[in-house]
């Protein structure tokens, strides 16, 4: 029997001028609550309207629906034939702290699925407190939880195939700036400098080798290289090795089927973001050519060698997808925390849990670049090598999908201290499917599908 409410009528109060008695109503659940606090009043009574509103409960205030204020002989006596509807998108009944016994008896709790990604829906939600939550003589109905959000698919590099190597310098006759290795190009995994190409001597001199896993330079001429009949010119600098591949990355785990509770609210699993490829290496550079004689009959006509050609950029790795993001729960009670909840002789119906939201696709590596090709030689000396292509990188992996969302008519976190869960009738709908992994390289594992029934999460 409730000895003390403010009266609370949808169809005929008014929060401005009510004063919340039976002759003078409010009109909502949440300002009838703040004038039972101020004065204070132990409990909100409401009539068979329907409420349109999320309400927070406050510790010590119990909410009490099925109040006839038609009733010729008494206004405001409790009926069996007067039905409160309070419905909200979310949460319709939210209690943040309960220090003090509070109730929640005699109506028809509707939750409407919210908008967003993964949100759940939550007849009544307990956060913390240290009192007990009596959740009692309800028709509680909680609609389906959302799909978890998609993962984002990895970012493609800008270019398909990174920078090439650097062309070397031509070489010459008595040419000392001549004949250069081609430079490393600028990128993040830079091909070898080609060797410079070999200079004067009387007998030719030997060209640089390239650098980076790069090709050896060629001998340099004997003392008669200028006149082919009576000896060898220089040779030629030899080619750069191409760079190693990348490495592929490990594609993202999907989601588990249970979530936990942060922030006093139910929080899915989303799949894990794929791993990026390894960037491919750079390619070594060419060889610089052997230089020409400047002896003997070739006295003072030395010729210097050309340059090899540096080492292409290695690609870069493909970037992984991003995990998909978990489906809501639909929860007829839910208890993140707090001392003890007790949910006896409620009529609860809950909804399909959200689907999994799709891991993201991989990102697309990037071809190495190509090799730079050596100097021209002059005369007797030889022709720089060229330098050797990049390596590819390596491909980015998927990501996992994220796990199904549960329907439960109980849902609670161990951080819960104790609970009572009894004389319910307890109908829940499908749990949510897992997502499935994303595409390309190695695939992401699916996300789990959700739990029904009680729901201990993490």
């Amino acid at each position: 029997m409730v000895e003390q409410c403010v009266y609370v009528s949808g169809a005929n109060g008014n929060d401005t001028t009510g004063s919340g008695t039976r002759d003078n109503p409010m009109k909502t659940i949440t300002a009838a609550i703040a004038k039972a606090k101020a004065n204070p009043v132990p409990a909100v009574c409401l009539s068979g309207d329907t409420y349109n509103e999320a309400v927070t409960v406050e510790s010590g205030i119990s909410v009490y629906g099925g109040f006839d204020e038609y009733d010729a002989n008494f206004k405001f006596r409790r009926s069996a034939s007067a039905t409160t509807i309070v419905q909200a998108q979310g949460t319709v009944f939210q209690a943040p702290k309960i220090d003090v016994d509070t109730h929640i008896e005699g109506m028809t709790i509707k939750a409407q699925t919210p908008s967003g990604n993964g949100a759940s829906t939550y007849g009544v939600r307990l956060v913390d407190g240290n009192g007990k939550l009596y959740v009692r003589f309800n028709d509680i109905q909680a609609g389906p939880g959302t799909t978890g959000s998609l993962g984002a698919d990895g970012v493609a590099p800008s270019s398909s195939t990174a920078p090439g190597g650097i062309v070397g310098s031509a070489g010459g006759e008595k040419c000392g700036s001549c004949g250069g290795g081609g430079p490393a190009p600028t990128c993040a995994e830079p091909g070898g400098k080609g060797g410079d190409g070999g200079g004067e001597g009387l007998y030719g001199v030997k060209g640089d080798d390239g650098a980076n896993g790069g090709g050896t330079g060629g001998p340099g001429a004997s003392p008669n290289g200028c006149l082919p009949a009576l000896s060898d010119p220089g040779n030629p600098g030899g080619a750069g090795q191409k760079g190693a591949n990348g490495s592929p990355g490990q594609a993202g785990q999907g989601g588990a089927n249970l979530g936990s509770a942060v922030g006093g609210a139910y929080v899915p699993r989303a799949g894990l973001a794929g791993q990026n490829g390894t960037n491919g290496k750079g390619g070594g550079g060419g060889g610089g050519g052997g230089g020409g004689s400047g002896g003997g009959l070739c006295f003072g006509y030395w010729d210097k060698g050309g340059g090899g050609g540096s080492g292409g950029c290695g690609g870069l790795g493909g970037n992984g997808g991003k995990g998909g993001g978990g489906g809501g729960g639909s929860f007829g009670v839910f208890a993140a925390s707090g001392a003890n909840i007790i949910v006896t002789n409620n009529t609860i119906t809950t909804a399909k849990g959200g689907n999994g939201g799709k891991g993201g696709d991989a990102g697309a590596w990037q071809s190495g670049g190509g090799p730079g090709g050596g100097g021209n030689n002059s005369d007797d000396s030889g022709s720089g090598g060229p330098g050797g292509s990049g390596g590819n990188g390596g491909a980015g992996a998927p990501g996992g999908g994220g796990g199904g969302g549960p329907s439960a008519c109980l849902g609670y976190s161990s951080a819960l201290v104790a609970h009572t869960f009894s004389q319910n009738s307890c109908t829940t709908g499908l749990p949510g499917s897992g997502g499935p992994g994303g595409s390309g390289g190695n695939p992401g594992s699916d996300g789990s599908a959700g739990p029904k029934v009680q729901v201990p999460t993490n």
